[in-house]
């Protein structure tokens, strides 16, 4: 059976598609549809033609668009609420990302003028002769004193003086520094904090008879 046999059987609009130019005529001859010579150079026209033609004479019903079921437009609701919240999620994501850039610029500024508030101060220290092998070790828990000052205007100074107790000595920050914990605790009874504040160290240190001409007095 041929094609043309087919459609007249059965007739369906989707069936034109699939023929030839050649079928469309044959089919057009059999249902005594009238074609022009300009009609039959294409196919398109000839396609149109036919559709046209068979439906006025009700060969077959036009193919009705399918409607959509409540399900079908329930679902297209939830796809597009669905796209939407990823819309919002993805604006909100870089919302926080730049109030996140913000923050860090904030605090880089912050750090930047608390840099600027620091007074850079270097100490100056100097161990006495006198102080043992673990205070010579350790220099950094021998904060400058008084005399340490009045010391560095002097171009020459004899070693005949003791500064053993002219120096803030810090027992336990001095005593954790130390390498092993029985040397801590030997160490530790022998050291005496000082108590005196800088200034009442200067004015002790310069009332002392063998440091006053370090101070000028």
């Amino acid at each position: 059976m041929s094609v043309v046999d087919c459609f007249l059987e059965n007739p369906s609009e989707d069936q034109l598609e699939e023929f030839t130019k050649e079928q469309l005529i044959e089919l057009a001859g059999a249902y005594q549809i009238e074609l022009s010579s300009a009609d039959k150079r294409h196919k398109d026209v000839i396609k149109e033609k036919l559709k046209v033609s068979l439906a006025e004479l009700e060969v077959y019903l036009p193919v009705m668009e399918k409607l959509p079921t409540p399900y079908d437009i329930l679902l297209e609701i939830r796809l597009k609420e669905l796209v939407l919240r990823e819309k919002e999620l993805e604006f909100e994501r870089e919302r926080l990302q730049v109030k996140l850039r913000e923050r860090e610029l904030e605090l880089k500024l912050e750090m930047r003028k608390l840099t600027k508030d620091v007074v850079s101060y270097h100490l100056k220290y100097q161990c006495c002769l006198e102080l043992d092998n673990c205070a010579k070790n350790f220099p950094e828990v021998f904060p400058t004193c008084a005399v340490t000052y009045a010391m560095a205007e002097q171009s020459t100074l004899g070693s005949n003086i003791d500064l053993t107790n002219t120096f803030m000595i810090d027992p336990e920050k001095f005593c954790s520094g130390l390498p092993s914990t029985s040397l801590r605790q030997e160490v530790a009874g022998k050291i005496k904090p000082e108590v005196l504040s800088p200034s009442k160290l200067i004015a002790a240190q310069s009332s002392e008879p063998s440091f006053k001409s370090l101070f000028g007095l």
